[in-house]
């Protein structure tokens, strides 16, 4: 049996460049994390995703954001 957990997100920030996020979901490997931010500057941000865990992640941004990230993290575990 294959466990697939997907989760998304859309976290309001202000004026901020790193964000740490506790995932809602429980992940039973590390989840692949993508993020992207949406605000009046964002165009012009860069994000870099600095860890993850099964419980959690930071993200930072190459400049402070007033905005929304938005992030995504799945997890597949064959054989539970």
């Amino acid at each position: 049996m294959e466990v697939q957990v997907y989760e998304g997100r859309r976290i309001a920030v202000t004026d901020t460049d790193v964000i740490n996020v506790t995932f809602i979901n429980r992940h039973e490997s590390i989840p692949s994390v993508t993020a992207g931010v949406e605000g009046i500057d964002a165009v012009n941000i860069e994000t870099y995703i600095d860890f993850v865990t099964q419980t959690e992640c930071r993200v930072k941004l190459s400049a402070n954001l007033s905005g929304y990230l938005h992030l995504h993290a799945f997890s597949s575990i064959v054989g539970m």
